[in-house]
């Protein structure tokens, strides 16, 4: 799914899979310097604007799984994979554990 890291962000995967998001709302404070008329004297003045602004938040990201087999310890070789949708899983090993590209 389509995410923002924050309100100013432009929607996208930034590199992650995001499997469930929400509404998110900020509070913004802006201001700028306008001319104003103060006591018959013209002057610079800040005006601030309030704002609410809304941007989809990432509240859960796809879990990376050990699909690697077991050493004779009972435990996971530490060869880290990330799942696919077809559950399938993609690494930098090979089944004989060499290196690929």
């Amino acid at each position: 799914l389509m995410y923002q890291r924050g309100h100013k962000d432009m929607a996208g995967d930034h590199g992650r899979c995001c499997t469930e998001t929400k509404m998110a709302r900020r509070l913004v404070v802006g201001s700028k310097k306008v001319l104003a008329v103060v006591r018959g004297i013209e002057k610079l003045v800040s005006r601030y604007d309030i704002k609410y602004v809304n941007f989809t938040k990432c509240t859960k990201f796809q879990r990376i799984y050990h699909c690697s087999p077991f050493d004779d310890r009972g435990e996971q070789n530490g060869q880290f994979y990330r799942r696919i949708p077809l559950g399938q899983c993609l690494g930098d090993r090979a089944l004989d554990g060499s290196k690929t590209s």
